[in-house]
């Protein structure tokens, strides 16, 4: 779907620059023009006289080339309005707003969801376009499902594991994974069962959900092999054997709650990345800090007049805008 990257209005004229986002990023095309995969040869290709009509909107994720291009523009000696897009690629950008508040925090803390891991391969189970649309996780990822219809829930979570093999951390996680290195964020509590944060170099990683990357005997709670799982073989108790991940209808990992919570009550700016907000008890941490609250979605989940600033957009596209910004 095109989304407006930058818009113009003067002299009964408009000049639009398009976007789409695909599979191998974005590309980008001045309104009836051809397709470019850089947006700076899109916006050199304006006629200069674009730079004296009124700027009206800007996507959030791009400022930063767009203000590259003024910068290259006033050198040569063109006229800027600096007001009018100071105001448009600053004040009011929600990336630049997430940016200032991240370089001014003396301490951080991440919630992530499944939403983080989209750009990485792995589907999205809450989204509108979700994998949770075409299962209902209340049938498979429950105590009742392990217990009594064993073969879904073993061919569930058989396929969540297969999912998993070809999938790497996107740059995303290793900006994470970085901030934490440059003493910017100080822990991640995560959502997610993937350990992708772990693969990015991330040390202080709470898993609130358990991981699919271990497995244990549900009768009596012995460690297993992935293989031994896969292949549904049964414990030496003659248990079931099930991935180290928090089922619906059980509780959270105390330790990794409480180290949580700790955390968030302590932090002075809690990012949330991914999360439609919507399982309960994580949903509630970010609203038990005392600090400023970011939240960066895909969409919007009604809880964003609770959050300092909401960046609407994928997890990879405005942790890249965002750590250009802080750059």
């Amino acid at each position: 779907m095109e989304e407006t990257i930058l818009s113009l209005t003067g002299d009964g004229k408009c000049v639009q620059i398009r976007g789409e986002r695909g599979e191998n990023g974005w590309r980008f095309r001045r309104e009836g023009g051809g397709w470019h995969g850089d947006l700076s040869d899109v916006l050199r290709s304006l006629d200069p006289s674009c730079l004296a009509m009124r700027p009206v909107e800007a996507h959030p994720m791009f400022s930063r080339p767009i203000w590259q291009w003024l910068k290259s523009a006033s050198a040569e000696g063109r006229r800027i309005d600096w007001e009018a897009w100071e105001r448009l690629l600053k004040r009011d950008n929600p990336v630049f707003r997430a940016a200032s508040l991240i370089r001014d925090a003396r301490r951080m803390v991440l919630i992530s969801g499944a939403g983080l891991s989209v750009d990485s391969g792995l589907k999205d189970f809450r989204s509108p376009s979700g994998w949770w649309r075409n299962i209902d996780p209340r049938t498979v990822a429950t105590v009742e499902a392990l217990e009594f219809r064993y073969d879904l829930f073993h061919e569930f979570y058989s396929e969540r594991i297969r999912q998993l093999k070809d999938v790497v951390p996107h740059r995303g996680y290793a900006i994470l994974a970085e901030w934490e290195r440059r003493g910017v964020l100080a822990c991640v509590c995560t959502q997610n069962v993937d350990r992708l944060h772990h693969l990015a170099g991330s040390r202080n990683v709470y898993e609130l959900h358990g991981t699919i990357r271990e497995f244990r005997c549900h009768a009596c709670g012995a460690p297993a092999a992935e293989e031994a799982f896969l292949e549904k073989r049964k414990c030496r108790c003659g248990g079931k054997l099930r991935p180290n991940v928090v089922l619906f209808g059980e509780s959270l990992p105390s330790e990794a709650w409480n180290r949580s919570l700790n955390a968030i009550r302590e932090a002075d700016l809690v990012l949330v990345i991914g999360t439609s907000l919507q399982v309960a008890p994580v949903n509630q941490l970010p609203f038990l800090t005392r600090g400023k609250l970011v939240l960066i979605n895909a969409e919007e989940t009604g809880y964003e007049d609770r959050f300092d600033v909401f960046v609407k957009g994928r997890a990879l596209d405005s942790l890249m805008a965002i750590e250009e910004q802080l750059s």
